[in-house]
C-alpha cells in the first residue's frame, strides 16, 4: 500500500514539472574574456641616427609620435617595421624594455625581452632604463613576423684602446625583414636574437574614417632636414646637397610634413649607379643610398670602383 501511495505521488509530481515553462532565459555559452578579446595593434616605428644607432617607437593612436624630452637627438628616418598590440591580450606574453645610454658612439637604444639581462644592463655599464616599452607576441600565429634584434661589437686594437672602423659599432639593429637581417650580418652584426613576433599589418584592418591626431611631441622634419645639410629657400621647402638628405626629404613629403623637396645632387647619376649596381647582384645597404652589399664579385668589383670615385662610401661582400 506505501509503495503505490509512493508511486502516485511520483507520478503525480513528474508531470506537474512537465507543466511548468523554464522561466529562466537560455544563455549562449561564456566565451572568456580573453578570447573574446580583438587585436588593436600600434604600427611600430624604427629610426635610425646619423651614428648609425637604430630605435624602436610604437605610434599612439596609430599616429607618429617623437621620443620623450631629452632624447632623440639625431635620430630620423622613421619606417614602420610592424604592428605591435595596443593592450593586454592572450597573445601578448611578451614585454620589451627599454634602455638608453650616451657616449662618442652617439644616443644609442637596447631593447629586450629578457628582464634579467635588462636588470643587469642597467646595473652598472652605463645604460639608464627609459620608458618606451611595448609588448609582442610571445609565440607566432599567423599574420605575425618575428622581430629580430643584432648586434655590432666594438673592434679593440693591439693598443688596448677601443676603436670603431665605422660610425655604429657596438650598437644595436632591429628589423623584422629577413633580407635587411642578412643584410646586417653581411655587415658585420652578430648574435640574431627574436625578441618577439609582431602582426605585419595593421589589426584589425583600416576602416575609412577620420583621422586622429596625436598630442604627443611629434619628429621635427625641420631639424632633421637642415642636420643633413638641406636648407630652407621658403617655408615648407628644402634644397639638400645629398641623395640621403633627399631621399628622406621626400619621405616627409610623401606623409605631408615638408611641402618641396630640391637637390643639386645628381639624381639621374644616382638612379644609373643603383641600376648598374642592382643589376649585377648589389643592394642597398639598410636602404643607405651610397652603401651597398653585393652578391657577386663583378658586383663587388663595380662597386669598389665607384667607391674610389667617391660615389660609394662602403661596399660589402654578401656572406
Amino acid at each position: 500500500m506505501r509503495q503505490a501511495i509512493t508511486l502516485v505521488c511520483l507520478m503525480t509530481m513528474f508531470a506537474v514539472l512537465g507543466l511548468i515553462e523554464p522561466t529562466l532565459p537560455i544563455s549562449p555559452p561564456v566565451m572568456p574574456a580573453a578570447l573574446a578579446q580583438k587585436i588593436t595593434t600600434e604600427p611600430l616605428y624604427r629610426f635610425s641616427s646619423d651614428k648609425n644607432q637604430y630605435a624602436l617607437i610604437p605610434g599612439v593612436n596609430g599616429q607618429l609620435v617623437g621620443f620623450n624630452s631629452g632624447y632623440g637627438a639625431g635620430f630620423a628616418n622613421p619606417v614602420i617595421i610592424g604592428h605591435v598590440p595596443g593592450g593586454t591580450h592572450q597573445l601578448v606574453s611578451v614585454s620589451i624594455y627599454v634602455a638608453t645610454k650616451r657616449d662618442d658612439y652617439g644616443e644609442r637604444y637596447f631593447y629586450t625581452n629578457d628582464f634579467t639581462e635588462f636588470e643587469l644592463k642597467t646595473s652598472g655599464y652605463g645604460w639608464k632604463k627609459v620608458k618606451g616599452g611595448f609588448y609582442v607576441s610571445g609565440k607566432q600565429v599567423p599574420g605575425t613576423v618575428p622581430l629580430y634584434r643584432l648586434w655590432l661589437e666594438r673592434t679593440v686594437v693591439p693598443s688596448g684602446q677601443f676603436y670603431t672602423p665605422k660610425p655604429g659599432e657596438d650598437g644595436w639593429y632591429y628589423t623584422t625583414n629577413e633580407q635587411e637581417k642578412n643584410q646586417a650580418l653581411a655587415a658585420g652584426y652578430k648574435s640574431p636574437r627574436i625578441l618577439g613576433y609582431v602582426f605585419s599589418s595593421p589589426q584589425p584592418p583600416p576602416q575609412p574614417g577620420p583621422k586622429i591626431v596625436s598630442t604627443g611631441p611629434t619628429l621635427d622634419p625641420d631639424a632633421d632636414l637642415l642636420r643633413r645639410g638641406c636648407t630652407r629657400p621658403g617655408v615648407g621647402s628644402y634644397d639638400c646637397p645629398t641623395i640621403g638628405g633627399y631621399e628622406a626629404c621626400e619621405i616627409y613629403l610623401k606623409n605631408g610634413k615638408v611641402k618641396a623637396c630640391t637637390t643639386s645632387a645628381d639624381k639621374q647619376a644616382q638612379a644609373a649607379m643603383d641600376k648598374d649596381l642592382f643589376s649585377i647582384g648589389c643592394s642597398r645597404l639598410l636602404g643607405r643610398p651610397d652603401e651597398f652589399i653585393c652578391k657577386t664579385k663583378k658586383g663587388l668589383d663595380l662597386c669598389e670602383t665607384y667607391h674610389t670615385k667617391g660615389r660609394v662610401k662602403q661596399c660589402l661582400e654578401a656572406k
